[in-house]
């Protein structure tokens, strides 16, 4: 008796942790903390980090800010992404699939004059996937010669 309440308690432990662990290769499973508001924060490339102070931005537009709001995504793991590049506007799609790999398209953008601190934004059309720790987004970018971090914080 006291060998099958082992074996049953064991068993039930193992189907709870088995849940609790689920599928992670589930889009849904990746996105909830996305969605919302977030600003950038620095780049990282060639182990440098780029901050708005280090590259020229115009403070009077925007305050200098490259911001970029996620929707909720929709049952096939794609929502949308709009924001303000100093003085463009721009919105597009995202779509993540397992391990949080991330693909940005469809991005269209106004096009006036930009500040320096923008021309790695371009970066995100190369994402290949992001991670987020608290308050941080980092969204990793690679054109084929250059790796770039797109870092944000949520605001």
């Amino acid at each position: 008796m006291k060998t099958t309440i082992k074996m049953v308690s064991l068993l039930v432990a193992l189907v709870l942790i088995t849940m609790a662990c689920g599928n992670h290769n589930d889009p849904l499973y990746y996105d909830e903390q996305l969605a919302g508001d977030w600003k950038v924060s620095y780049y990282m490339q060639d182990d440098m980090q780029i901050t708005k102070e280090q590259q020229p931005t115009w403070p009077t537009v925007n305050d200098g800010e490259i911001t970029a709001s996620f929707s909720e995504p929709a049952t096939n793991a794609s929502g949308g992404i709009q924001g303000i590049a100093v003085s463009n506007m721009y919105n597009g799609t995202y779509t993540i699939t397992d391990h949080n790999n991330i693909t940005f398209t469809n991005l269209v953008s106004t096009y006036a004059a930009e500040p320096e601190w923008t021309t790695l934004f371009h970066e995100l059309t190369y994402a290949t996937h992001f991670v987020i720790d608290g308050e941080q987004l980092f969204i990793f970018c690679s054109n084929g010669t250059t790796e770039t971090t797109i870092v944000f914080n949520k605001y």
